[in-house]
């Protein structure tokens, strides 16, 4: 999470993720999510080389949404007949856009 002392810990990040890529013997990439990071962190976070891949999405849990998983619960959970009376009229469409809304990310 990006704070006071934000880019700090960028420089530190990416130096340290860049000695780790020199000193390793094994092939390996660093795969981050892009946090809270700012332009400037992920800039630096990128320089380090091929070993570093920053998701386009927030949080690495938001790639497992699923939108028909998530109304299909919602149907089997819903407690009163008015909230099963919306759920089943609700689409798949409309849940994505939701989570669009709501994550700030593209899902597919």
């Amino acid at each position: 999470m990006a704070g006071e002392n934000g880019p700090n810990r960028t420089k530190v990040r990416s130096e340290l993720l860049s000695g780790i890529s020199q000193k390793a013997h094994v092939p390996h990439m660093f795969i981050l999510d892009r946090d809270e990071r700012s332009d400037e962190e992920l800039r630096k976070l990128r320089q380090v080389g091929k070993h570093v891949h920053v998701l386009e999405r927030r949080e690495l849990e938001n790639y497992l949404f699923s939108p028909p998983a998530i109304l299909a619960a919602l149907r089997k959970r819903s407690g009163t007949a008015r909230h099963r009376g919306k759920l089943n009229s609700t689409s798949e469409d409309e849940i994505t856009a939701i989570l669009r809304s709501a994550c700030y990310i593209p899902i597919r």
